[in-house]
């Protein structure tokens, strides 16, 4: 694809589909296969002498992490959404925040101010989950949805987000169903009652994602998306903004703002 586009124009872009459909939205539908992005970035930019990874890292000035979908929405068993570790007591797959950091900073191919940590401010939601562990109950089971028809025609079946929570009638925040993952450090709800898993953050996890960014130096914080908080409080957009940031732009305190994400350094 790459030569039959070039020898037309050398300004395009190729979208390369391995694994994320949107519009495909029941867990079990889409197995993700990432390394083939990888291999296929590799073999391009040898056979063509394009600029690698490290190359692009020098000419951007930040990079979103974001990891907010891959680890969870395209899967049959529930998974934290944006988990800062991967659970070790598990063999499911796991996209991280800190395998993510690892990846990009390995070999100086990328600084760790560049990156920034995005946070979603919506939840997946599970349906048809049992209890299965007492210790973190719901988590690393098998779900049955929703299907995809519901998904599309009511995608807050899906990814509820922040704002529909607290101003409207959901109860996926309810303090009797809640649960912190400790070694993942993540929050989740599960409702036993109805067999419904959500996985999501809240003040608590950007707490810990607060944390995680000053000790691995980071540049700050991006999210998805601004309407999705809650509007006459913005929970979670204080929370996340909330990061003083170590950086060498920390001496710059002012948000620079881009829609429709928001990217917050310092």
């Amino acid at each position: 694809a790459y030569s039959e586009l070039k020898s037309v124009s050398n300004k395009f872009m190729i979208a390369a589909a391995f694994g994320n459909v949107h519009g495909v939205y029941k867990p079990g539908n889409v197995k993700l296969t990432p390394k083939i992005l990888k291999n296929s970035q590799e073999f391009v930019s040898k056979k063509f002498d394009l600029p690698n990874l490290h190359k692009m890292c020098n000419a951007l000035s930040y990079l979103n992490l974001n990891i907010m979908t891959y680890g969870s929405l395209y899967r049959k068993k529930t998974q934290h959404q944006s988990p800062i570790y991967c659970n070790t007591n598990t063999e499911e797959p796991c996209y991280s925040v800190d395998n993510a950091v690892k990846f990009y900073t390995q070999n100086n191919t990328c600084k760790s101010e560049q990156l920034n940590i995005t946070v979603p401010f919506f939840a997946k939601r599970y349906v048809g989950v049992e209890k299965g562990s007492d210790t973190h109950p719901g988590l690393y089971q098998d779900s049955s949805g929703p299907s995809d028809k519901i998904c599309d025609r009511q995608p807050e079946q899906c990814v509820p987000t922040w704002n529909s929570e607290i101003n409207g009638s959901s109860t996926w925040y309810n303090k009797g169903m809640y649960h912190w993952d400790a070694s993942a450090q993540a929050s989740y709800s599960y409702d036993s009652k109805n067999k419904i898993f959500y996985s999501y953050d809240d003040v608590s996890s950007i707490a810990a994602k607060h944390t995680y960014a000053k000790t691995q130096q980071l540049g700050g914080f991006a999210f998805w998306f601004i309407g999705a908080d809650d509007n006459s409080l913005n929970t979670l957009l204080k929370a996340t903004s909330n990061f003083t940031g170590t950086s060498s732009n920390s001496e710059n305190r002012e948000s620079t703002i881009k829609s429709p994400d928001t990217q917050l350094h310092y």
